[in-house]
């Protein structure tokens, strides 16, 4: 029988809508392939090819069973050990498909590993309680992973105590490099000494330097989600002095700052009066999810239609009512499907069908009095190596 061959570009082309796991085990059948799959540009095409598709797409879900005493010493004596569990859930029963085997102990750090912040180009940013070290990032896809290096960043002297506000992860597109930016808050600082500091990291140094921040010290909200979008980080910011709530900006590639406003609609400011909503990501736009006032079982999620320009926030839909499980606590994330994955009062992870208003239980839960508990990302999957730059 003749054997036929497809035209390179041809085979280049299902290559590049392949999944990781099928890519990974092609690396042994060819020589050239095992060569492209690493390389800068076959690795950024390919995510891309998927991103834009919206295929190979995967879920991460990260919750938290147990804690242990020592740490926390209000909780009881019975609870004896933190067990974080990271799981990959299957693209077609949403149930757990895989464990992500992650220590949950570095031994650079006093800490544990806690949170799970978000993703960025396919991989996620995990860090120990309120933002502190140890930091590392994750591919999921081919379950690298890598340990960020402790700040050496100079603090003033005689700092007795640093707190971080926040933490984001991006990439510079022009560099092909991945950072991670960390602000920190000084309790105690000489005079003449600045009261907080921010400070990136970037992955082809590893290492951390210091960067200016032109607002001076601001106040942060706290976010479990990294917003990361047009190149940008973005935090939800309280200037200081009080200029009312804005959006601060991080430009990955430029390394400088900027603020964007909110939706100045009184429909807008009365959900912040009465909730504290979240900034998100939303159909590649830079979005709100708040509850809604009218029905605490329904979610109202705004989104900035052209990226900069306050004046074009627009309500772009209402979710629910979600009602069972014992009542929606928050919305995580939208799947492909048009389903939506939420965190129930009683600490479980549900999926709700807006159209038959149907509920799923994925028997995912966490420990009641966990700080950081059940957290969700969705994620596009990335060859991006951590560790062979």
């Amino acid at each position: 029988m003749r054997s036929v061959s497809l035209p390179d570009d041809v085979v280049m082309d299902i290559l590049l809508r392949l999944p990781v796991k099928s890519l990974k085990r092609f690396k042994c059948l060819c020589r050239s392939w095992c060569s492209n799959f690493q390389e800068p540009d076959f690795v950024g095409e390919h995510y891309l090819t998927n991103a834009v598709r919206g295929a190979n797409l995967r879920t991460i879900v990260k919750s938290v069973s147990l804690y242990d005493p020592l740490l926390y010493s209000s909780l009881p004596a019975s609870l004896s050990r933190i067990v974080i569990n990271f799981y990959l859930l299957s693209n077609q029963t949403m149930r757990v498909e895989e464990t992500i085997n992650i220590p949950t102990a570095v031994p650079t750090s006093s800490f544990p590993i806690e949170d799970m912040i978000g993703q960025c180009e396919g991989l996620i940013l995990l860090c120990g309680i309120n933002y502190f070290d140890p930091i590392l990032l994750l591919n999921p896809a081919t379950q690298e992973l890598k340990t960020l290096p402790q700040s050496s960043v100079e603090r003033p002297p005689d700092t007795n105590r640093v707190y971080f506000t926040a933490l984001g992860l991006g990439y510079d597109c022009c560099t092909t490099d991945c950072k991670v930016v960390r602000f920190a808050v000084y309790s105690h600082y000489p005079e003449g000494y600045p009261s907080d500091q921010v400070e990136l990291y970037t992955l082809s140094s590893n290492s951390w330097r210091p960067i200016t921040n032109p607002f001076g010290p601001v106040v942060l909200r706290q976010s479990r989600f990294n917003i990361y979008l047009n190149g940008h980080c973005h935090w939800w910011l309280t200037q200081m002095p009080y200029e009312g709530e804005k959006i601060l900006a991080f430009d990955m590639t430029q390394e400088t700052f900027k603020a964007m406003e909110l939706p100045s609609c009184s429909e807008f400011i009365f959900h912040w009066l009465e909730q504290e909503p979240e900034l998100r990501v939303f159909c590649n736009y830079l979005a709100v999810f708040a509850h809604s006032r009218e029905n605490m079982d329904c979610f109202e999620i705004w989104v900035m239609k052209e990226y900069g320009v306050m004046e074009s926030w627009t309500k772009r839909l209402v979710i629910g009512p979600i009602a069972g499980l014992g009542g929606v606590r928050e919305l995580l994330g939208m799947w492909k499907t048009g389903e939506w994955f939420f965190k129930t009062n009683e600490r479980r992870l549900a999926l709700f069908n807006p159209h038959t208003k149907s509920i799923k239980d994925l028997e995912i839960h966490h420990c009641p009095n966990a700080r950081s508990g059940l957290m969700l990302s969705i994620f596009t999957e990335s060859l991006f190596s951590l560790n062979g730059r």
